[in-house]
C-alpha cells in the first residue's frame, strides 16, 4: 500500500485514500484494513464500490442526535422521575452542544461547562447524563473515546437536615389523609416517594410489603410491624368515589397520584406548618427517607447495595460519641 500521509502525484481525480497497486484499486481508511474496490481498467466500478462504502459507513452525527436516540433507546426503560429529570437535561446540554459533531468535543469542553454552568450540582447531572450517552455511542459504533471521563466535576455538598421525631409527629398530625399515610409508609418502609405512589395492593403480602426500586430494581420484603399494618389499613380507608382501587395510595377516583400532583399537596402542607411555627424549619419529603436510614436498625432498608452511600447521604443523625473522660 502507499504510504499515508504522502501529496498524491497521480489519479488525481480519485477520491481521497483511494489508490491503485498492484493492478487494482483500494481504498485504504485511517488505522483500518485496505478494502479491494475493483480491478485497474474498472475506473467507474471503483468509484462505485467506493460510493457504496461511503454510504454504509456509519455516521458519527451530532449531540443533539445522539441525545435524541438516547431518549428513544435508554430512557424509557428508567425510572419515571429520573426519565423527566433526564429529557428536561438533556433540552439543557442540547441547547449548549447540540450543534456540535460527537468527535469535536474534548475534556477542555466538558470542563468549561462544569466550571461556568453556575449551578454546579446541576452541572454535574447534566454531564452525567451526556458521559452515559457517549459511552452508548461507542457501544453503537458512533466514536471511540468519552470526552467525560477522567474530567473532575464539581464537588457536592450532602444535605444534612435530620428530622427530629417531635418535628415529624408534629407535621403528621395536622396533615390531610394520604400525607399521613405516604409520611408513615416513607418513615417505616425507608422507600422513595415515586415508588411508593405507584404501590400496587399486590405487594401486600402475608411475608411482608413486597418493594421494587423503580431506580434501582432492587425486589426487598419490608416485614409486618404493627405500624406498618396500621398504615396499610388506613390507606384502605383513603376516601374514595365508591371506587376499588390497584394501588395503595389513590385518590377518590381511585387513581395513583402523580408525584407533582403529591408534591402540589405535600408542599402546601410543610409550607402552612412552617408558617404556623409548628416547625422552625421546613423539610422535604425525601428527607424522611434519609431519617429513615438515620434511624433504620437494618442498613438494607433503603436498598442501596453500596452502604458508602447510605452513610455518605442518608446517615444525618449526629454520632454519639464518648468523651475521653
Amino acid at each position: 500500500m502507499p504510504p499515508m500521509g504522502r501529496r498524491r502525484k497521480h489519479n488525481l481525480d480519485m477520491p481521497a485514500r483511494v489508490y491503485l497497486t498492484r493492478g487494482w484499486w483500494f481504498y485504504v481508511p485511517k488505522g483500518a484494513k485496505a478494502v479491494k474496490l475493483a480491478r485497474e481498467d474498472d475506473r467507474a466500478g471503483a468509484l462505485r464500490a467506493y460510493a457504496d462504502l461511503m454510504d454504509a459507513r456509519p455516521r458519527q452525527g451530532t449531540v443533539a442526535e445522539l441525545l435524541d436516540r438516547y431518549a428513544r433507546e435508554v430512557l424509557p426503560s428508567k425510572a419515571p422521575k429520573t426519565r423527566k429529570d433526564q429529557e428536561k437535561q438533556a433540552e439543557i446540554l442540547k441547547s449548549v452542544f447540540g450543534a456540535c459533531t460527537l468527535s469535536s468535543i474534548d475534556p477542555s469542553h466538558i470542563a468549561s461547562y462544569l466550571d461556568g454552568r453556575g449551578a454546579p450540582v446541576a452541572a454535574n447531572r447534566e454531564i452525567a447524563l451526556l458521559s452515559h450517552a457517549y459511552t452508548k455511542a461507542i457501544r453503537w459504533g458512533l466514536i471511540k473515546t468519552n470526552p467525560c471521563k477522567g474530567v473532575e466535576r464539581n464537588r457536592e455538598r450532602p444535605r444534612t437536615r435530620y428530622i427530629q421525631h417531635e418535628e415529624f409527629i408534629a407535621v403528621f398530625e395536622g396533615a390531610p389523609a394520604a400525607v399521613q399515610v405516604m409520611m408513615g409508609l416513607a418513615y417505616i418502609t425507608g422507600q422513595r416517594e415515586g415508588d411508593l405512589l405507584r404501590l400496587h395492593r399486590n405487594a401486600v403480602t402475608a411475608e411482608g410489603l413486597s418493594v421494587r426500586q423503580g431506580k434501582t430494581g432492587k425486589a426487598l420484603v419490608i416485614g409486618w410491624t404493627p405500624a406498618l399494618r396500621w398504615l396499610i389499613e388506613r390507606a384502605g380507608e383513603l376516601p374514595r368515589d365508591g371506587t376499588a382501587s390497584m394501588y395503595v395510595v389513590c385518590k377518590a377516583d381511585g387513581q395513583p397520584y402523580s408525584e407533582s400532583g403529591f408534591q402540589s399537596i405535600w408542599q402546601k402542607h410543610i409550607r402552612g406548618c412552617h408558617q404556623a411555627e409548628v416547625i422552625s424549619e421546613r423539610f422535604t419529603f425525601h428527607d424522611i427517607r434519609a431519617k429513615a436510614g438515620s434511624d433504620a436498625k437494618d442498613g438494607r432498608l433503603l436498598g442501596h447495595m453500596d452502604p458508602r452511600t447510605l452513610r455518605r447521604i442518608y446517615m444525618r443523625k449526629p454520632e454519639r460519641v464518648a468523651p475521653t473522660n
